[in-house]
């Protein structure tokens, strides 16, 4: 980050998946920060704490096929910070 963490400006996140195969494919058009799948950290995948770069594709393998949606991101966590 090249802004002090506290002055960024974080955007509702507009992530999307495809699972193709064993592997869900996510992207977005924003940057995300801390895209989380599994709270608990108990699912069999590959990475669970990741950032999406605008329109760059992230494949994260996945064992467990009920992981459709992501659970928690960074970005939600600042907006709701800054709204309180």
């Amino acid at each position: 980050f090249l802004s002090k963490f506290k002055d960024i400006t974080f955007l509702k996140p507009e992530i999307n998946i495809d699972i193709k195969g064993d592997c869900a494919v996510l992207s977005s058009p924003i940057f995300v920060w801390g895209v989380t799948l599994d709270i608990d950290g108990e699912s069999d995948i590959s990475d669970n704490c990741f950032d999406l770069l605008p329109n760059i594709p992230y494949r994260v393998k996945i064992i467990d096929k009920e992981i459709t949606s992501v659970k928690m991101t960074g970005n939600d966590l600042m907006i709701n910070l800054k709204n309180k």
